[in-house]
């Protein structure tokens, strides 16, 4: 059975991230990502993108508990997220200024990957 912790964190970890992706992505810097080439669809799958936001909350729900360091998780989750996500869309997408690009994404997983460390140090403190 699943605890509420378990729930609670995979629930806040979706929430949290899903709204700020779509702020990030889709607002905030909607035409800097265009212009560089990094939204390469007109309408996004935003299930898809939901599921991934979801499974990434699982994992880290599970994990959390079992290490002694949850900032310690968070970075290494963070550090490889960004390679699988920042380094392996700039090799698959023609993006025109990889270093921008790298730059925006770091710091918005540094931001997700904050915002987690808060919701799971919490929910995993009481």
């Amino acid at each position: 059975m699943l605890s509420k912790s378990f729930l609670l964190s995979t629930l806040g970890y979706t929430i949290c991230t899903f709204v700020l992706a779509i702020v990030w992505h889709l607002a905030l810097f909607a035409e800097t990502y265009e212009a560089i080439g990094y939204i390469g669809r007109a309408e996004p799958g935003f299930l898809l993108g939901l599921l991934s936001i979801m499974t990434q909350g699982a994992v880290l729900s599970y994990l959390y508990p079992k290490c002694k360091n949850g900032q310690h998780l968070m970075i290494a989750m963070g550090v490889f997220l960004w390679s699988c996500h920042v380094l392996a869309a700039a090799a698959k997408n023609q993006i025109a200024e990889v270093p921008l690009f790298f730059g925006i994404e770091t710091i918005y997983l540094t931001v997700q990957f904050g915002l987690a460390y808060g919701i799971y140090s919490r929910i995993y403190s009481k």
